[in-house]
């Protein structure tokens, strides 16, 4: 979710050539109506970024406005699921296993993530937006 409210990607999101999966916006709802993004800045300042569900829902309608849509059908999720295990997908990674599965359908050639361990060890390839 941190990805999302950066400044590096809103920046990128101008150029129309970005895309997610719609699952997206349930995480990044569920993120930021509840625990939120937490950070400390240069100066050692912690700082927290929760939004109301309203401004939340405002935020990802705009967002949506401006980015394209990636998502797997039915059939291959389930086949994707099912490669899962050799790719040594198990719980909470199941999310991030679909999103790269996602973006390598529509030909993405980077994923923008703050999350990038768990991608590149499924072999997507993951950028950290500033």
């Amino acid at each position: 979710m941190n990805a999302a409210v950066s400044t590096e990607v809103a920046r990128q999101l101008d150029s129309g050539e970005h895309v997610t999966r719609t699952h997206t916006f349930s995480e990044f709802f569920n993120r930021m109506t509840g625990r939120g993004i937490r950070w400390v800045d240069a100066s050692g300042q912690a700082h927290a970024l929760v939004m109301d569900p309203g401004d939340a829902a405002a935020w990802l309608a705009e967002f949506a406005r401006r980015i394209g849509e990636a998502d797997l059908g039915r059939e291959e999720t389930l086949a994707a699921l099912t490669e899962a295990k050799a790719r040594g997908v198990t719980g909470r990674m199941v999310h991030d296993w679909l999103h790269a599965c996602a973006a390598q359908k529509a030909g993405c050639e980077r994923l923008l993530t703050r999350n990038t361990d768990d991608f590149w060890l499924l072999g997507a390839p993951a950028a950290w937006p500033d």
